[in-house]
């Protein structure tokens, strides 16, 4: 289920709310649906994966027409939930997750019920008789919810270019602008490169008014940083590392098992990696007439090789894309869908996700998040030995932890030090005092930040990118290692189960390892370096620089050719971030066409 939109205004315009719905409808195209009262409009579109008839058709309501509800997501326990409701005296005429909000509502109110769902979900519900309207999303932010209040109205969609579309001109927040573009590489806290245009976050509830025509309350409902236990770490620290993998391997089939519930053809996005290997593994001892989708690309023909012994292993249908030489002009697409700028990575699980489509697949299964809950990436290790070495830290440690750079080369260009991240530093300083109670500094400093990293990081690049890539295609990504439990017990997990030095090397994710060796994973896998979603293309990006022969980048920041052109020449790091605000400007304040700079891109290639 997809695009959702609501507005409540005085004078809401329902021609001008309907156009704003049609942008929607990319994201689902099975059908759309809306409904208005005086002074609200209600609009979705639908991607059906449960219950396919029309009684899954949104908005939905209850039998008595007093509260309405327009969803995205998937509700992985509503089945549990739909029979504690049944036994209550509710009736429900369709078989969708949709219809527990409305019942739930009634029987919990808005608390006990989001407090019981589980899953990836981002929905308003508007109460008629109390003229109350609730904005909420999920746990860790797997579905996008924005929201603009101008005045008295307030307008909530699960895309930006719906809240633009009506009646608001496009202005980008500089500051937001710059930041994300030499400093942390995405985005910051509920900002959006968007003015006036902000983001609700992950495990938050937002309730409107609709009687004062104001926004009551904002309020969290969820924080993951409470799930940490000072008794669980130490109990954890006293099992054994054989007990706690055996503890995560359920604790993943578990999940697993709930994510492959649809009514639809299902797949796996495999990278060839740990993370994706041990889903594909999972799933495909669970399910049948699975599709195994990877991306194929000269340099990692071993990523391929171990697709092919995957598929042959667990009977999958393997789907094997190979990017071709002018994918770089569907660039202004993806940047008009995702609202924000692409990494390399974006595009080529993009593609996997078109191609997905192409075959009838309408859910993906993803490995996505396993790095930061489990200690993947390289930094976290740079980290350990940092803290492990110096006495007092080292200040170029601290630039590393607040820019999320892993690369000291690149932190030599003087604008990456001109924005200070501080939301960055406010929640990194939280996460550090979630475990205080750990006594060995480079411990407490490596899982403080991959806790920060959960909270941040993985929410507005690796959980955008997921969302935006597969609803573009209408297919939907579904991500097994955020499940709650799963989370839970990551957190309390002891630094020494997530990164330890085997044969003279750090290695992360290691329970993980000890996970997909008991499910009969190779070692060449299991072994091998982090190199995730593969992209063909970068060889073919210095012959982009023509694009800017009249960049309006350029001219947006006023800036001298020589040093315009110093940074674009620099490395194919500034070359590409540089090309990706140029088209972002260009749709979203010039109002081009993605297709015509998609055509000026294809002449630079050919």
């Amino acid at each position: 289920m997809c695009g959702i939109l609501t507005m409540v205004s005085n004078r809401i315009s329902k021609s001008l709310f309907i156009r704003s719905l049609d942008l929607l409808k990319h994201r689902g195209p099975d059908n759309t649906g809306s409904l208005f009262f005086n002074d609200i409009g209600i609009g979705h579109t639908r991607l059906s994966i449960l219950d396919l008839s029309s009684k899954g058709k949104q908005p939905m309501c209850d039998e008595k027409k007093r509260v309405f509800v327009t969803y995205n997501g998937e509700i992985y326990n509503f089945r549990a939930l739909r029979s504690t409701l049944i036994k209550k005296g509710y009736r429900f005429t369709s078989d969708t997750d949709t219809e527990v909000l409305t019942r739930g509502y009634f029987e919990w109110g808005i608390l006990g019920l989001v407090k019981r769902i589980e899953g990836m979900f981002a929905f308003c519900l508007y109460d008629k008789r109390n003229r109350k309207l609730y904005a909420v999303r999920d746990r860790v932010g797997m579905k996008p919810l924005y929201y603009r209040l101008a005045e008295k109205d307030i307008i909530i969609s699960s895309e930006i270019k719906s809240i633009l579309n009506l009646g608001n001109t496009a202005e980008l927040d500089d500051l937001h602008m710059y930041t994300s573009l030499f400093y942390l590489r995405n985005r910051i806290g509920y900002k959006t490169p968007f003015k006036d245009i902000n983001e609700l976050l992950p495990g938050y509830i937002l309730e409107y008014d609709e009687k004062n025509k104001k926004i009551v309350a904002i309020s969290k409902y969820f924080d993951p940083l409470k799930l940490i236990k000072k008794k669980t770490y130490v109990r954890n620290k006293d099992l054994s590392l054989k007990d706690k993998a055996f503890e995560l391997k359920s604790l993943l089939e578990k999940s697993v098992e709930k994510h492959l519930i649809n009514d639809v053809r299902t797949g796996i996005l495999y990278s060839g990696g740990l993370d994706s290997s041990i889903i594909a593994a999972l799933a495909g001892e669970m399910g049948s007439d699975l599709y195994l989708f990877h991306s194929e690309a000269d340099n990692f023909r071993e990523s391929t090789k171990h697709a092919r012994s995957l598929a042959d292993k667990y009977n999958y249908k393997l789907v094997l894309c190979k990017q071709a030489k002018d994918y770089l002009s569907y660039l202004p697409h993806h940047i008009y869908h995702f609202e924000s700028v692409c990494s390399r990575s974006d595009i080529a699980y993009s593609f996997l996700c078109k191609e997905a489509a192409k075959m009838g697949v309408k859910v993906l299964l993803s490995g996505d998040a396993a790095d930061e809950v489990f200690g993947g990436y390289d930094i976290y290790q740079m980290i350990n030995n940092f803290s492990n070495k110096k006495k007092d830290r080292d200040p170029s440690l601290e630039t590393l932890l607040m820019s999320g750079h892993s690369d000291f080369d690149r932190m030599r260009m003087p604008l990456d030090f001109m924005f200070f991240g501080g939301t960055r530093r406010d929640r990194w300083q939280k996460c550090l005092d979630s475990y205080q109670f750990v006594k060995r500094r480079n411990e407490k400093t490596c899982l403080a930040y991959m806790l920060e990293n959960l909270t941040g990081n993985l929410v507005t690049k690796f959980l955008h990118r997921g969302d935006r890539a597969g609803m573009m295609h209408s297919v939907e990504v579904r991500v097994p290692f955020l499940h709650r439990p799963i989370v839970g017990f990551a957190v309390n997990l002891p630094f020494n189960y997530k990164i330890r030095k085997d044969e003279n090397a750090w290695k992360g994710k290691y329970i993980l390892r000890k996970v997909a060796a008991m499910l009969g994973i190779p070692n060449n896998i299991i072994n091998r370096k982090k190199i995730g979603m593969v992209t063909s293309f970068e060889a073919d990006l210095h012959w982009l620089l023509p694009f800017f022969k009249q960049s309006v980048l350029r001219e947006y920041w006023n800036l001298d050719d020589i040093v315009f052109h110093k940074y674009l020449n620099s490395n194919a790091f500034y070359l590409w971030t540089f090309l990706n605000y140029e088209i972002l400007i260009r749709i979203f304040m010039k109002n081009e066409s993605p297709y015509e700079i998609s055509k000026q891109i294809r002449k630079c290639l050919n």
